[in-house]
């Protein structure tokens, strides 16, 4: 059920960063057909999920999908649940034949080494401004993959 789907998700940020919410995005593209959301669960609960932009007229393009947000939930094995994810945009992109891009903030340096480590390359380098100045969920205790094309 994709609302219920799309609540989940909503709960999941949430839990990172108090208002943080992907509903319109995950609309967006499920809508336009610019990609897939990947849900990793277990049993009931959503461990992780991740905006999956591939197709033509996304920001993947036809060759990559461009991982524009992906989340595990926080607490304990968040990690865990972060490399389930990885696992899960594998198999969603690799019998398709497309590689595989995404962003993250080194603040949140877990993620960031678990990303290494599952082959991920860093292309480009980024500034995160905020206003107030506050971490928002660039926490090392987070994980999660972000846009920064």
């Amino acid at each position: 059920d994709r609302q219920k789907a799309i609540a989940a998700c909503r709960r999941l940020t949430n839990a990172i960063d108090r208002g943080l919410d992907l509903s319109e995005e995950v609309e967006s593209i499920l809508r336009q057909r610019t990609g897939e959301v990947v849900l990793v669960q277990n049993r009931s609960r959503l461990d992780a999920f991740a905006l999956c932009a591939t197709g033509a007229g996304s920001e993947g393009g036809e060759k990559t999908c461009y991982l524009k947000f992906g989340a595990a939930r926080p607490g304990p094995g968040a990690g865990e649940r972060f490399e389930g994810l990885l696992a899960a945009c594998d198999a969603f992109a690799q019998p398709r034949g497309l590689s595989l891009e995404a962003g993250c903030n080194f603040a949140r340096d877990a993620a960031f080494r678990r990303m290494r480590a599952h082959g991920y390359r860093p292309m480009t380098q980024g500034i995160a401004m905020h206003r107030p100045n506050v971490p928002g969920f660039n926490r090392e205790s987070v994980y999660v993959i972000d846009d920064w094309r």
